[in-house]
């Protein structure tokens, strides 16, 4: 079993310099630079979340965001039940239904597969999936652990981006700073300081004891930081358009030509008329996780799409970034507030990246890479896979049934519970927790000691580490050119 505390209360003020180093004087510090305890790099949904997180656990920090205005692009399809459950820990999860442009919880979530959206495409298989609504009262008929304690919300990221740095300008421990545009960074003596342009194109510096990277796939703050990333591009497709021309290439297409062929395939063109492109450009999709999410130094953070990159594919991409922010902010608050020992943030390495490898590998598998023989063959084919692998959207073992293991958690090495990725058994608790408590006040002691970070648990060094779980990864991903930035920021 495991021990985790995450609220505690106890007063300390030396904690933050075993991690970070020695404090430092204001008369080191130039009078053209800001001082600041935390430093959100990136402003996208994630970003915002970090920021949101950190003021509800009374932390004030500084978010850096380079647009000045939020994503144009329809991005994002569903906030799964995980990510409702944080929401709803921070108090805001009532809120986000209401925003105009979500979809109400009566409508069905159902999904069809077809050959083609003309006349004449045929049905290869259907997720019959319920509304919100049939979801919900589905979790209050079994209410016996096994349900979550939100839904999940349909919604696209311009609502939700737009919600939540509506929040965030609200809230008086974030001082956002939409326009400043991240350019590097220098680690030394426990701190980062880090500069940036403004949208007057004058330099503007910010050193800060953390510095938490949510500027996306394509992150500056993670190349800055010296950090490389494990995995790369992903050889598959969304839509097969087959350019039989040779002076034809995906650069000289017409968009709306490529459009039209998708949608009808090879029997004709859909009967529907397209309106203005506003956006047309060759996305790559990734398989890719950083090395280390936490610098050598200790001082930058990488969450987000800065730390993992993963195609849509069961929509663990920005509820994965949830889950960082959660982590994030409340890891933070503990260390900043004197109560997290020198360990605490390290764990947040472990964690959260060995979770993201299993939701890389999962991702992986949603991925169709089956041959192309043609007609009833192909058809009946993907009408099985699509069938018998069921919704991508309801991996509710990935979602609701994260084990963590790390330096700050203390093990009683008992055995863990069956893992299944599309089902969360309950055993009777909100979470897995040991059974008794040690009598003995030197193991009470070590346990506390374990669980806020202060010293590691002895058999922790034993334990098998991620490294090799990262075969599913194919090769180091270096060049991030073609990213999509989820997180914006750069």
């Amino acid at each position: 079993m495991y021990y985790r505390i995450t609220h505690i209360s106890v007063e300390s003020s030396s904690t933050f310099a075993l991690m970070t180093g020695p404090s430092h004087s204001d008369d080191k510090i130039s009078s053209d630079d800001e001082q600041v305890s935390v430093l959100v790099v990136g402003g996208g949904p994630t970003g915002l979340l970090t920021g949101y997180g950190l003021a509800r656990s009374g932390i004030a920090c500084v978010l850096a965001e380079k647009n000045l205005e939020i994503t144009k692009w329809p991005k994002m399809d569903l906030t799964n039940c995980r990510s409702m459950e944080i929401l709803r820990t921070w108090g805001i999860a009532q809120e986000y239904p209401d925003q105009k442009g979500a979809v109400p919880d009566e409508y069905q979530s159902d999904s069809h597969f077809y050959t083609s959206m003309n006349e004449d495409g045929l049905l290869l298989a259907n997720w019959a999936l319920p509304s919100m609504k049939d979801w919900q009262d589905g979790i209050q008929a079994n209410n016996n652990g096994s349900q979550p304690a939100e839904t999940g919300q349909r919604c696209s990221q311009i609502i939700f981006e737009t919600w939540m740095k509506r929040k965030c300008l609200e809230q008086p421990l974030i001082d956002c700073r939409f326009g400043y545009e991240f350019q590097s960074l220098v680690e030394s003596d426990g701190e980062v300081t880090a500069t940036f342009t403004d949208q007057a194109n004058d330099t503007r510096v910010i050193r800060s004891r953390i510095l938490v990277s949510r500027d996306g796939g394509q992150s500056r703050v993670r190349k800055s930081a010296g950090v490389k990333m494990v995995g790369g591009q992903i050889d598959t497709f969304t839509a097969h358009l087959m350019l039989d021309n040779p002076n034809i290439t995906a650069t000289t297409l017409d968009p709306q030509e490529a459009i039209y062929r998708v949608l009808g395939g090879a029997a004709g063109k859909y009967p529907m008329k397209i309106g203005q492109i506003l956006f047309c450009n060759i996305w790559h999709p990734n398989l890719a996780l950083a090395e280390h999410y936490v610098s050598e130094s200790g001082a930058v953070i990488l969450a987000g799409d800065a730390a993992h990159k993963d195609p849509p594919h069961g929509g663990y991409g920005m509820n994965s970034g949830v889950e960082d922010a959660l982590a994030v902010s409340w890891g933070l608050a503990a260390v900043l507030k004197g109560y997290g020992g020198p360990y605490l943030l390290a764990s947040y390495l472990y964690e959260q990246r060995s979770t993201m490898i299993d939701r890389l590998e999962r991702c992986r598998r949603h991925l169709l890479t089956a041959g192309t023989p043609a007609g009833i063959a192909l058809r009946e084919k993907l009408s099985s896979y699509i069938t018998t692998s069921g919704s991508e959207c309801r991996d509710r073992g990935i979602e609701l049934d994260s084990r963590y293991k790390s330096a700050a958690i203390y093990s009683d090495n008992t055995e863990e519970p069956p893992y299944d990725v599309k089902a969360y058994v309950s055993n009777g608790h909100v979470t897995w927790r040991a059974n008794t408590i040690p009598e003995s006040a030197e193991a009470r002691k070590e346990i506390l000691a374990t669980v806020t970070g202060y010293q590691i648990h002895e058999d922790y060094n034993k334990r098998e580490m991620d490294e090799d779980r990262t075969a599913v990864l194919a090769h180091d991903d270096d060049d991030d050119d073609d990213d999509d930035d989820d997180d914006k920021g750069v």
